[in-house]
């Protein structure tokens, strides 16, 4: 059967924005400890194309439907994602069980910039392992180019496959990256054989995630007190990381970041790590010459070692007399003149 006798003209769907996602954090990890007092928070991102993809705005925003079948809000007590989840039935079932299809349309653009674009879904069918000579119902979900070209067929299931008499819920998952700059449809359609009472099959959390080099501004709070407000808004980019300077050492600090779009604003969840003790390398002593002397230090990377010398700690007179030079997490050697009294002392100036 083609898709255009199952489906209305596309100018019937009302199509709302699909919201902006909030980020998600990636390092440091939640409840991190000893993080580096110079460090780099950093998070991903993807975009949300399908509107409405677990049904909490009920069946019309976002998706068209087709055919004589007739797809219905349900609520279960296992839901997958949020409160709803759709249901298909054929609506000629008494006193004759008679043939029904019904379809789920939405139609998306994936974007020209897009890098990966995964679809998700999540289905149920009830088992029915007992063979049949007629035609089975099915669940398929496909793409389609227009109402008349099949695309792909993602899946289809009928119910009969083992994986149904060990679980209730199964989740789906396609690359549709190979689709990047066009706009398909995609459709989910429940049938089922006039033989056969009911399909009743149930789908839910519909998502179509793409990673994008065109991303969306990010807010980057920082605080060491939660909730975290406007007060705690230090930096805004549209890049995956921000780099951090100076943090207190020793302190626990929350953070969160927002991704902006087209006026709207969605946060990610508030994460929390702890900054490390601020411990100083020691300086050791190499070699010495009558006039030279050779001291080694540990580094890490993302600071700065500087060494000041004085002759007399009575004057507490310090003088930089190596600059500061960005650690590499190897140690450093640094070769110090020694004055004439053969005499000298040296610290350790760490710049985060």
């Amino acid at each position: 059967m083609r898709l255009a006798s199952l489906v209305f003209a596309l100018f019937l769907i009302t199509l709302h924005a699909a919201p902006v996602p909030a980020p998600i954090l990636q390092s440091p990890a939640d409840g991190a400890s000893a993080v580096p007092v110079a460090s780099t928070l950093s998070w991903t991102w993807r975009d949300s194309l399908l509107v409405n993809g677990a049904f909490e705005q009920g069946l019309t925003a976002g998706w068209q439907s087709g055919g004589a079948g007739v797809w219905t809000l349900s609520r279960n007590s296992d839901i997958q994602s949020g409160t709803n989840i759709a249901e298909a039935f054929s609506p000629f079932q008494s006193p004759t069980p008679s043939a029904g299809t019904g379809s789920l349309i939405q139609q998306v653009t994936l974007p020209a910039d897009a890098v990966t674009a995964t679809l998700n879904w999540y289905e149920s069918l009830q088992h029915v392992p007992i063979p049949r000579s007629t035609p089975w119902p099915r669940l398929e979900v496909s793409l389609w180019l227009d109402s008349q070209t099949k695309l792909e067929t993602l899946h289809v299931s009928y119910g009969i496959e083992t994986e149904w008499s060990r679980f209730k819920w199964v989740r789906r998952t396609n690359d549709l990256s190979a689709y990047v700059g066009q706009t398909v449809r995609l459709v989910v359609e429940a049938s089922k054989a006039s033989t056969i009472e009911t399909i009743n099959p149930w789908v839910d959390g519909f998502s179509l995630l793409v990673e994008r080099t065109d991303l969306p501004w990010f807010e980057i709070y920082l605080g060491t007190a939660v909730p975290l407000g406007p007060v705690n808004l230090i930096g805004r980019t549209n890049a995956l990381s921000l780099n951090l300077a100076g943090l207190p050492p020793n302190t626990l600090h929350y953070w969160q970041v927002a991704s902006v779009r087209d006026g709207v604003t969605n946060r990610s969840p508030v994460r929390s790590f702890t900054t490390e003790q601020a411990v100083l390398p020691a300086i050791d002593v190499v070699s010495r010459t009558t006039n030279r002397v050779t001291v080694g230090f540990n580094t890490r990377i993302n600071r700065f070692y500087a060494i000041e010398q004085s002759d007399n700690l009575e004057t507490v007179t310090w003088n930089e007399v190596f600059p500061s030079t960005p650690g590499t997490g190897n140690p450093m050697m640094a070769d110090l003149p020694i004055n004439s009294v053969n005499r000298g002392f040296w610290r350790l100036r760490v710049d985060p």
